[in-house]
């Protein structure tokens, strides 16, 4: 895609946090191509917390 259209393309990992993954492993492997990453999880964003948050809720009261 990023050689077609001559930009980079934006890779954003689905990792609940940040880690060794985000931070080498996955930088590691996408060397050398036109894309560009972000190390951050999904975590930091307040969204996700709140949805992380509603999804026990419900399972908890899906079991009472």
């Amino acid at each position: 895609m990023a050689a077609r259209g001559g930009d980079s393309v934006v890779v954003l990992p689905v990792m609940v946090a940040p880690g060794s993954l985000t931070r080498s492993e996955i930088p590691r492997h996408l060397a050398g191509l036109p894309v560009r990453i972000t190390p951050l999880g999904l975590t930091p964003h307040a969204a996700v917390a709140r949805w992380m948050e509603r999804s026990a809720l419900a399972a908890v009261s899906a079991h009472d």
